[in-house]
């Protein structure tokens, strides 16, 4: 009799050099090349969207569900992405449904190893005060930065049971 004893880990993911994500590939928990997670909240996660920008594919969050707001904090995040060959810029659309008083952030980390609260993010500053039911295109935002190093780029969607929540696509 021979027994095997191992146990399986998450694989360290090699960075990739470029990122043109579209999410025709689109099948929870993973959502193309990005990762969902969720670290407030039961049932309202990043899902997949019939619904794109010049297709029909997408990714959207919604914190409103059973009739009501909810506590939600829920991160869209990318592979590791090495740029230092290039000058790298974050180029994507972004649209809500429903009126909100939740947040929305994009952020970038040198350090995230799987949980975004222990990891050091930066807050690239996008405005997303007139963002509307249409699509609206955020491009050329500097990542240059960041290029030294691997780096993860995150969208951060926060919304409270005190609060209203909107929902936000984005492609």
């Amino acid at each position: 009799l021979t027994t095997w004893n191992f146990s399986t880990s998450p694989g360290v993911i090699p960075p990739v050099t470029s990122l043109n994500e579209t999410f025709t590939s689109c099948a929870a928990p993973l959502l193309g090349a990005f990762i969902q997670t969720s670290v407030v909240g039961t049932g309202q996660n990043w899902k997949c969207s019939n619904f794109g920008h010049t297709d029909n594919f997408a990714v959207y969050m919604n914190g409103f569900a059973a009739g009501a707001s909810n506590d939600n904090e829920d991160w869209l995040i990318s592979p590791p992405l090495d740029m230092s060959a290039i000058n790298p810029f974050l180029n994507f659309y972004a649209k809500r449904r429903f009126t909100g008083t939740n947040t929305k952030d994009v952020l970038v980390s040198t350090n995230f190893a799987g949980d975004p609260s222990t990891a050091t993010w930066t807050n690239l500053n996008v405005s997303f005060a007139s963002l509307d039911t249409v699509w609206t295109n955020f491009p050329n935002i500097s990542l240059a930065a960041y290029k030294a190093n691997p780096f993860h780029i995150a969208f951060k969607y926060v919304s409270t049971a005190a609060g209203t929540s909107d929902e936000w696509t984005l492609d």
